[in-house]
């Protein structure tokens, strides 16, 4: 097997001269975007391609191939088949705003041995992807990505933290920043942005990955000015699976020298090259849903009515912490009566019952532990008006899916919370897609955890109603903040991991401190900011599952605050990004019908944030109902204000803000 660390591919030296578009935006060796914002070149006499923006190349002499048994599949000699112009336009299902529109110029290369090379110009990016057109088995030994920058640009990318293997790993890391030329060898998984000066970047991220394993990437250098470049790299396709003995969790013990294998036609994962003027285009980037396969009408043959987005009490987090109750609170029938209670009273729509309600080391999904009545649980909840989540190992889910599925469906569960996948091979990609089907068919959501960053999937199946792969809010119950830095953390994943689609945070965390008064304590932790920080991330993240991760009796404690959380929209009509720069601020506002609700975060730098309102409808009033930080860390202030007189925000150390926009009904 190839080592990652010595993969280096060596571009040709020459930079693709520019050759004028004709119109339509497609000239011979080029393809621009409708509007000639963005372009691709190419030079078919050595297969690579050039990129530019507004008349500056930010990407030289890439390179573009799949590598079939010795064969390599590239654009050398290429001959263009097809070419034109879409418009696409649909309503989501259940997506961060009601509807997508995307134009673009393509074209279709037919390259050698039944393979093409589709191209598409966005405004605001470029993307390709391989097609095989043939009836062969195709083994895939390895995907050639070489994409070199001008000058010395940086890069902000999270690194792989599995040790001693890379691609076994949770997708959980902090943010980079470094300078391409000097950036570790370490893969980093996807989104990776390269800041190219003068505020541009090139983001590189994936969409429609079915069947084929996710992107890694590692620095390299290419051509004879040696050029900084990001080069991809793979899991290998396992050869056998061996088990943990804890949560009976299965893992790759070996692997092929290949890192795929297909039979037949097939269309393989789009390579994204998302431009961006700004770091605000970044989180309202739809370029990841666009491109994926539409919904799978197979699976959701009664429609997809069903699917409910909305919030869920949580006692993992909070360790089962309920205090001042005549019982012992752990994983028994009178916790779990009480957190249905609590998600009751405050209008929550489900409740997640994590691990421990199965006996997971021995994989035993179809008996729940003795001390829960699961059926008596359901019943409990269906007459309250709450519905139960599972969680689950995502291998233990697999090995017996249709008779999990339909058990679990048939007593009346929502959905499960499946854990610990932990890597995005291929097969590994092959058990997320089978378990959304067998999911959809039975009526259930899905929660993914300990998974790759999301890659489209939930356009086809948007019962996966959220994911992981994000080093969310529980990491505050074992790091310190010599080991992390979440309010920085915050202000960066929005704009990267968040551009990907959904992600589960879980915030709401009652305790709260500053840098310098936080402490770890497992059971009953705390997080790193302020009150209001906490509130913010409601907005400042897509999660149409969100979790109230902390204890039913602090939230208690908390009316005010609680009550505005458990108030806030399951879903959005529209989402706008008023003013940010990664890693330093952001400030999103979500509109729902004539309403606005708005969140702010900053990292440890307290600043003030100035209010732009241009997008509110000028033939409206509208009142503001505002949380803001206050002198303490747990505490804030609750104002009522109207726009006009709402035109600067302090944000502490660490701070947020969340505003309710409330529109003068006409």
């Amino acid at each position: 097997m190839k080592s990652y660390l010595s993969r280096v591919f060596l571009a040709a030296g020459l930079m693709v001269m520019l050759t004028a578009c004709h119109s339509g935006g497609m000239g011979r060796n080029t393809i621009s975007s409708p509007q000639k914002t963005a372009t691709v070149s190419f030079n078919l006499s050595d297969g690579t391609y050039s990129i530019s923006h507004n008349g500056k190349i930010l990407v030289r002499d890439a390179r573009a191939a799949m590598v079939t048994g010795g064969d390599t599949i590239d654009m050398k000699g290429a001959v263009r088949s097809t070419s034109g112009f879409r418009s696409e336009h649909e309503s989501t299902v259940l997506y961060r705003q009601k509807e997508v529109g995307v134009s673009y110029n393509y074209a279709v290369f037919d390259l050698r041995d039944d393979w093409q090379l589709e191209w598409r110009a966005f405004d605001d990016g470029i993307a390709y992807r391989f097609i095989y057109t043939g009836t062969a088995e195709t083994v895939i030994y390895d995907e050639v990505l070489l994409v070199p920058f001008d000058g010395n640009p940086e890069i902000t990318w999270a690194h792989s933290a599995g040790e001693p293997d890379p691609f076994r790993t949770s997708f959980e890391n902090s943010y980079t920043t470094e300078p391409l030329a000097k950036a570790v060898t370490v893969p980093a998984f996807l989104p990776a942005s390269v800041g190219c000066g003068n505020g541009l970047r090139v983001t590189l991220v994936e969409s429609d990955l079915k069947a084929y394993p996710g992107m890694f990437l590692i620095p390299a250098q290419s051509g004879k000015d040696h050029h900084p470049a990001v080069e991809a790299v793979f899991a290998h396709y396992p050869a056998s699976f061996a088990k943990h003995p804890w949560r009976d969790m299965s893992y790759v013990e070996s692997t092929c020298d290949y890192i795929s294998v297909s039979n037949g036609e097939r269309t393989y994962p789009w390579r994204i090259l998302k431009i961006t003027e700004s770091d605000a285009e970044l989180p309202v980037d739809n370029l990841v849903y666009a491109l994926a396969q539409p919904l799978c009408k197979e699976a959701f043959t009664g429609g997809t009515d069903w699917i409910k987005p909305g919030f869920s009490a949580w006692e993992w987090w909070n360790d089962w912490g309920l205090e001042g109750v005549d019982f012992k609170p752990g994983i028994n029938q009178r916790t779990y009566e009480y957190y249905i209670d609590f998600a009751a009273r405050n209008g929550l729509e489900y409740v997640v019952l994590d691990e421990g309600w199965y006996p997971v080391n021995e994989g035993l999904l179809m008996q729940p532990v003795q001390e829960l009545n699961l059926p008596a649980l359901v019943q409990y909840g269906r007459q309250r008006g709450v519905k139960l989540i599972l969680w689950a190992i995502f291998n233990s889910v697999d090995e017996q899916l249709e008779t999990v599925m339909r058990h679990y469906a048939g007593m009346g569960i929502a959905g499960f919370k499946i854990d610990f996948l932990d890597r995005n091979d291929q097969t590994a990609v092959e058990m997320a897609w089978r378990i959304a089907d067998a999911a959809a068919r039975h009526r259930l959501i899905l929660d993914y955890h300990g998974i790759f960053p999301p890659a489209g999937l939930s356009r086809t199946y948007p019962n996966v109603v959220n994911y992981e792969g994000i080093l969310g809010l529980e990491n505050c119950k074992w790091n310190d903040t010599d080991a992390m830095d979440h309010p920085l953390y915050d202000v960066t994943v929005p704009y990267l991991r968040g551009m990907c689609g959904y992600a589960d945070y879980t915030p709401g965390a009652m305790k709260n401190a500053y840098r310098k008064d936080f402490k770890v304590d497992y059971s009953k932790p705390m997080s790193m900011g302020t009150k209001a920080h906490q509130l913010a991330l409601y907005i400042t993240l897509d999660s149409p599952l969100s979790m109230l991760a902390d204890s039913p009796t602090n939230y208690e404690q908390e009316p005010v605050a609680t009550s505005f959380i458990a108030s806030l929209p399951r879903r959005y009509d529209e989402k706008v990004v008023m003013s940010g720069t990664m890693g330093k601020y952001i400030v999103v506002a979500r509109r729902s019908g004539q309403d606005w609700y708005v969140g702010g975060l900053t990292n440890w730098e307290s600043r003030d944030i100035e209010m732009d309102w241009s997008f509110l409808d000028s033939e409206r009033r509208y009142t503001i109902q505002a949380f803001t930080d206050a002198d303490r860390a747990e505490k804030f202030r609750l104002s009522e204000t109207t726009p006009a007189e709402c035109r600067n925000i302090h944000l502490a150390s660490g701070g947020g803000f969340l505003l309710k926009v409330i529109a003068e009904r006409k």
